[in-house]
C-alpha cells in the first residue's frame, strides 16, 4: 500500500498513491504536518506475530448477499513494514530533489533510515512516498486498508499504540470506559449503532486507491497446469 506525505502531491500518481492532505472525508485532519514516522512504524510492528491473531477488529462489514457470511477472523502476519520508495520508481520531482544521492537498488522498494530522522517533514513541501508491505496468510474484507488506516492514524496522532493492542487483544475498538457504556445501552440495535459510530472514530480505513497485491506464494506440492486459451 503506497501513501505519501509532504505539502505537494504529484497528479500523476493521484489514482494510485494515497496523498496525507488532510482533506479526505474518511481521515480529516491526517496530514503530513502531524505524521511521525517513528510512530508509524511502531505502530506497524504491532500486526506481526510469531502465531495467528484475530483480527476482526480490522475487517470491515460485509455488504449486499454477502452481509450474513460467517467467516473466520484469525490470520498470521508475518511482515508488516514500511520502506520508502526507490528513487527510480518516484515521481520525476522527487527525483530531481534528490539527484544529489546517486544509490540505487534492484527492487523497487529501498529501506529508508527510518529511526533516524533523516526524513524530516518540518519544512517538507516535496512530497515523500512510503509503501506497506504487509505479508500474512490470508487477508479480510479491507483488512489491509484498516491495518494501513490506523498505521497511519498513529502517525498522525490520532489514536494511541494501546488502541491497536486493544483492538487486536479483544476485537472491539471500545476501552474498558466504554463497556460500562455498552452495558447501560437498551437494546442490540442500539448497542450496534454506538459500536459503528465508535469505530468511525477511532479505525481509519485507508483509500482503495493505494493497494496492490504484490504476489501470491503457493505451496510447493501445487502445479498449475497453465494452457494457452
Amino acid at each position: 500500500y503506497k501513501f505519501a506525505i509532504g505539502g505537494n502531491h504529484d497528479p500523476l500518481w493521484s489514482q494510485y498513491v494515497w496523498h496525507l492532505d488532510g482533506s479526505s472525508g474518511r481521515a480529516v485532519g491526517m496530514n503530513w504536518q502531524k505524521f511521525e514516522l517513528e510512530r508509524a512504524v511502531s505502530a506497524s510492528k504491532i500486526f506481526m506475530s510469531e502465531i495467528p491473531k484475530d483480527f476482526v477488529a480490522f475487517r470491515s462489514a460485509f455488504r449486499g448477499s454477502e452481509k450474513n457470511r460467517v467467516q473466520s477472523t484469525i490470520c498470521k502476519i508475518w511482515r508488516c513494514e514500511i520502506l520508502h520508495e526507490a528513487e527510480e520508481s518516484l515521481p520525476s520531482w522527487e527525483q530531481h530533489r534528490n539527484e544529489g544521492n546517486k544509490s540505487r537498488c534492484d527492487s523497487r522498494l529501498m529501506k529508508s533510515s527510518l529511526h533516524q530522522g533523516s526524513i524530516s517533514t518540518t519544512d517538507m513541501m516535496m512530497p515523500v512516498t512510503f509503501t506497506v508491505v504487509i505479508t500474512g496468510d490470508r487477508f479480510l474484507y479491507k483488512m489491509v486498508r484498516n491495518i494501513v488506516g490506523s498505521i497511519v492514524a498513529v502517525g498522525c496522532g490520532l489514536i494511541d499504540l494501546d488502541d491497536i493492542r486493544w483492538a487486536l487483544d479483544t476485537g472491539s475498538w471500545f476501552d474498558a470506559d466504554d463497556s460500562d457504556l455498552q452495558d447501560s445501552l437498551n437494546d442490540d440495535e442500539e448497542r450496534r449503532k454506538t459500536n459503528t459510530r465508535k469505530q468511525h472514530t477511532r479505525r481509519i480505513c485507508a483509500p482503495p486507491r493505494g493497494l496492490v497485491l504484490h504476489y501470491v506464494h503457493y505451496p510447493e506440492n501445487i502445479v498449475f497446469d497453465w494452457k494457452n486459451g
